[in-house]
């Protein structure tokens, strides 16, 4: 006989992420639309020193090196700040709804600032891996826009997961939505140069983040999709209670 207190398994709490995988994409690639729309706005919000200025043609290559790591401030500034945003839209929207689906916001206010921090280290660390390859290797290929985009989307993923997750009472659950930050990070690295040269094969990868709208808008609403896709689907748990007999 069920005792009073016991809960059918149709109704036990959800000790995972209590945020539906289908919001949790929705509300993400809401908030890469907003990244989207300000930085075509907006973009460059960083320009070149006049002291770095240079023609393109004809520079002693002192002048030619000051110019290209003074571009290469320039374009990781802009790196940082982009992912940055997105990292915190994104695990704001998240780690929001997350809450109002508990009755509390207050074990999701981690997220946004944690999503901040994995999209500033994301967009240094992947300006690093691009400019490393302009300089030794030179023409990106597939394999260096991959790294460059995992370095990216690796540490956001990993911040945004870990963020939202920490709103679940169960600590497996926020494992598993870091887990599933990080592998949304890989797929996005893996999809988006595959996706621009399937939609969009005019475009160029060449460039760490993407110069024209349509392909900025892809790979801001892969990178956000799955982040809002995985993280909830890998977070969701649920405790059954066993009936007890008297």
């Amino acid at each position: 006989m069920r005792t009073s207190t016991d809960q059918p398994p149709s109704t036990a709490p959800c000790v995972g992420l209590a945020i539906r995988p289908w919001e949790g994409l929705i509300l993400a690639l809401i908030a890469g639309a907003v990244v989207w729309g300000i930085v075509q706005r907006v973009h460059p919000i960083f320009h070149m020193p006049k002291e770095f200025e240079a023609p393109s043609i004809g520079m002693p290559p002192e002048v030619y090196l000051a110019n290209r790591r003074a571009q290469e401030r320039l374009d990781r500034r802009h790196a940082m700040l982009y992912v940055g945003s997105l990292g915190l839209l994104v695990s704001a929207a998240l780690g929001f709804r997350e809450g109002t689906r508990r009755g509390t916001i207050l074990p999701s206010l981690a997220a946004a600032p944690l999503g901040a921090l994995g999209g500033l280290v994301g967009g240094y660390l992947g300006s690093r891996v691009h400019e490393y390859t302009i300089e030794h290797i030179g023409q990106p290929e597939l394999l260096h826009t991959v790294l460059a985009q995992g370095a990216i989307f690796l540490p956001l993923g990993l911040a945004a997961g870990l963020g939202v997750g920490l709103a679940a009472p169960l600590r497996a659950a926020t494992s598993k939505a870091a887990g599933a930050g990080l592998l949304a990070g890989i797929a996005a690295a893996l999809a988006y140069p595959v996706a621009v040269s399937l939609l969009l094969p005019k475009a160029s990868t060449d460039s760490l983040l993407p110069i024209d709208g349509p392909s900025r808008l892809l790979w801001l609403g892969l990178g956000a999709g799955l982040l809002g896709l995985l993280i909830p689907i890998a977070g969701r748990s649920r405790v059954e209670k066993l009936p007890t007999h008297s």
